[in-house]
């Protein structure tokens, strides 16, 4: 331990993406654009099933 350290305290958030449930921690103050799974910007959107008719 380095007695001269100043630490900052460091706040963690859980983030998870309901398109894959893939979840992880990230920073106070970090942004989370993209899930670092699936790549969908969409992470607070479940995942849906559209039928398209031609």
């Amino acid at each position: 331990m380095i007695p001269s350290a100043n630490l900052e305290e460091v706040k963690l958030s859980k983030i998870e993406c309901k398109r894959c449930g893939h979840s992880w921690f990230k920073s106070k103050g970090e942004e989370s654009h993209v899930c670092p799974v699936c790549s969908t910007p969409y992470m607070e959107d479940e995942a849906t099933n559209v039928i398209r008719k031609n």
